[in-house]
């Protein structure tokens, strides 16, 4: 219990720093940039002098100036620091600046589909920058609610909107976004008609196929949401539970051929909700929010990310209580089948991801 109540604090703490820094103007950003720069580095350090648990940010560190370690990743929150690594290896001669969400430790598995997708679709290394890193380099803004992050130096690569009221910054370059929703947004705001839809979640499939099962594990596999660790859930011998944390390629992975082992999947989480209709499997979009527990938005991003790639529009079920929640009870009314992504749709955002990445692209210094 003591874990979910960290976890949750850990979750609010990262919306608050998000909310705060899309305030600010840029110079304190900057400035901002400049102290956060220098309290990993002081952490990373306190590592060498015996403090053991700064040793996922000693590992980020180290990745980040190219000089990193091959350490024992023995556990989530080490292979976080190493992922960076992986995603940034040197190995390519080209390079991306990509914008997305890399906390809490030890990393939301839909927020880094990011730099995994794209590093598995072009033949480019991914540099991670921060919100408060990107305002003057060119980047890119991929997957995720992210679009209001959005600056004239952003190139919007399928990213959406958590609500209707986002504002979105006009001299962006967007080659797609999530969903019809998101470009209706962009229209009205700045005059620009996006054609090109699509989560680049949604392409999962092309990029990485899970290991070959002979039965499966269990009926039912449940996800949770980050903002849901806490939730009271009844699960049965029927249900089983996955964590939805990873990073590294590894762990991402690992987490596709989970949901692959499993009948049906039931989640809270949007992107283990995207990469299941992916790979075809049957799975069930619900979601626990209460006063305590709600994800940021006013859920149009499920709508939106559905209308991206012409399924139907189903919101996820609600499901809400002040006591433990049964799940078995709610079984009758979840909806497991979403219909199927076509060809031409996956080629599309496929298509996107190279526009994207051949503007965003450099070589990398010597």
């Amino acid at each position: 219990m003591i874990c979910f109540y960290l976890t949750k604090m850990k979750c609010a703490m990262h919306k608050i720093k998000s909310y705060i820094i899309k305030s600010f103007p840029s110079p304190l950003v900057n400035r901002l940039r400049t102290i956060n720069v220098i309290k990993e580095l002081t952490r990373s350090y306190l590592y060498l002098f015996g403090f053991r648990r700064y040793y996922p940010i000693y590992l980020k560190v180290k990745a980040s100036k190219n000089k990193f370690i091959n350490s024992k990743l023995d556990n989530l929150e080490n292979r976080w620091g190493g992922a960076f690594h992986e995603y940034n290896s040197t190995s390519n001669q080209f390079v991306v600046d990509l914008v997305w969400s890399d906390g809490p430790i030890p990393g939301n598995f839909g927020d880094w589909l990011s730099p995994y997708i794209i590093s598995k679709v072009c033949d480019v290394d991914i540099r991670h920058l921060n919100e408060a890193g990107f305002k003057n380099k060119t980047h890119i803004l991929a997957l995720g609610s992210i679009i209001s992050c959005a600056n004239k130096n952003s190139i919007i690569l399928g990213s959406g909107v958590t609500n209707k009221k986002i504002k979105i910054n006009p001299d962006s370059k967007f080659i797609s976004v999530r969903g019809r929703y998101t470009a209706g947004l962009v229209l009205s705001q700045t005059n620009k008609v996006v054609n090109q839809f699509g989560d680049i979640g949604f392409l999962l499939e092309r990029v990485y196929k899970p290991k070959a099962i002979s039965s499966y594990k269990n009926k039912y596999l449940l996800v949770r949401h980050i903002q849901h660790q806490n939730v009271a859930i009844q699960k049965s011998h029927l249900i089983d539970e996955y964590s939805i944390f990873a990073a590294h390629p590894v762990d991402m992975e690992l987490f596709i051929d989970e949901l692959h082992s499993y009948e049906k999947v039931i989640t809270s989480a949007m992107h283990c909700f995207i990469a299941c209709i992916s790979y075809g499997i049957p799975c069930a979009l619900v979601s626990f929010d209460n006063k305590t527990n709600s994800v940021p938005g006013d859920g149009v991003k499920y709508i939106d990310s559905l209308s991206g790639v012409d399924l139907i529009e189903t919101p996820p079920l609600k499901i809400s209580s002040d006591k433990e929640i049964n799940l078995l009870s709610y079984l009758d009314s979840m909806l497991f089948n979403h219909g199927t992504i076509s060809s031409k749709t996956l080629d599309q955002i496929e298509s996107a991801i190279i526009s994207a990445v051949n503007i965003a692209k450099y070589t990398r210094e010597k």
